[in-house]
């Protein structure tokens, strides 16, 4: 039988060996690793590099969060003022229909200074407020709680600690110059000011023209207390 290996000197993947050599080929760092190499990183280093690369993903997280936290908070901000302006855009058509009938908007006239609850307790309680809910005098930037309604009624009182917003304490009616009516100053730098003829505006507490226009004591405009 002829030995094809004869025949064919890569049949194996490899050359025949020169004379005066095996053929076969030393394995490197048979003996023990060569100093001459380099050698493999330490565990140290590696821990080095890792804590450095999660050092760096932190960094980065911390950049894109203080480039995206304003923007969330600015919208936030933003969508609490608007659904503030729309609680007053709901009450004050219920109001109105009050001040039409009772030629002025509700107000406890058992004191001088009337609370803004019990004066708009008065109009939760005439025919014309019937329809209001309790989340309508809540506002989202505010620190109160919803008053609870009656199940079988519905019906609800407010109090200091179910009411965000400030009303009229001195008699105020739906015709003549419009004066505010309402408020609210539970958002940063801004009042939030409902007058008598239904449109709103934003107060910016920095203009000077508007500290004029303010309680010094209350913060509120002047005429409206809480």
């Amino acid at each position: 039988m002829i030995d094809d290996r004869e025949n064919n000197e890569y049949a194996d993947g490899y050359e025949d060996a020169p004379p005066g050599e095996t053929g076969e080929t030393e394995a490197p760092y048979e003996n023990g690793l060569d100093d001459s190499a380099p050698r493999g990183m330490s565990t140290g280093v590696k821990v080095l590099i890792g804590c450095s690369v999660a050092f760096g993903g932190l960094v980065l997280l911390s950049t894109i969060a203080g480039l995206f936290l304003p923007v969330l908070l600015k919208g936030k901000n933003e969508a609490e003022r608007i659904q503030c302006t729309n609680h007053f855009k709901i009450i004050y058509p219920l109001a109105h229909a009050y001040a039409a009938k009772k030629s002025e908007f509700p107000r406890d006239k058992s004191v001088d200074d009337p609370a803004a609850h019990d004066s708009l307790n008065i109009l939760l309680d005439s025919e014309q407020g019937r329809g209001l809910e309790p989340r309508f005098f809540n506002c989202p930037a505010g620190d109160t709680e919803a008053a609870t309604a009656d199940p079988e009624t519905g019906k609800f009182v407010l109090d200091e600690n179910t009411l965000d917003y400030a009303w009229a304490m001195k008699e105020t009616k739906a015709i003549g110059r419009a004066v505010p009516l309402a408020a609210c100053a539970h958002h940063e730098g801004i009042v939030i000011v409902l007058f008598t003829d239904s449109h709103v505006e934003t107060w910016e507490l920095d203009d000077p023209e508007v500290k004029d226009k303010l309680d010094e004591g209350t913060g509120l405009p002047r005429g409206l207390g809480r």
